[in-house]
């Protein structure tokens, strides 16, 4: 059983629809181009996006995300955060950043095994989970199976 989350943020963003997006650590060329568009499209929709946002792609889509200051929410494989990060104040002021984390505060680095969890937590808990790239035989790919949840290839 996932404990409770707890979060830090605009918590109304986790009461609305979440579109998740993940990506494994190393994807093709091809993702790339797919998954930034997808990122402005998003944007445009006003989607709320979930993801844990750590794998270069990923961060790549966050960094759109939040300039166009476009809902996210930050799933952590770590506990949440005491304060936002630099990075996102701006956005995080405006209400447009949620953190969450099913992680004690104890808990301060991520690893593998947590980043996996958390991928679980945020598949689980999408409306719509797109993947920008799912590397065959990899932790993102058993994780998609697992949960059984269907996702969309972007």
């Amino acid at each position: 059983m996932t404990p409770s989350p707890t979060f830090l943020g605009n918590r109304t963003l986790w009461e609305g629809e979440k579109t998740a997006y993940l990506c494994s650590e190393k994807y093709p060329a091809g993702a790339v181009l797919r998954s930034l568009d997808w990122a402005r499209a998003q944007v445009k929709a006003g989607c709320t996006v979930i993801s844990g946002f750590q794998s270069p792609l990923e961060r790549d889509v966050l960094n759109i995300l939040l300039e166009a200051q476009s809902p996210v929410i930050i799933a952590l494989a770590r506990g949440v955060y005491t304060k936002p990060l630099r990075e996102h104040r701006a956005a995080f002021d405006a209400g447009c950043v949620l953190y969450v984390s099913v992680f004690p505060e104890s808990i301060v680095r991520a690893t593998h095994g947590l980043a996996e969890r958390r991928n679980r937590f945020v598949l689980e808990n999408a409306d719509l989970c797109c993947i920008g790239y799912a590397r065959p035989g990899g932790s993102l790919e058993r994780v998609i199976t697992e949960t059984g949840v269907v996702t969309q290839d972007i």
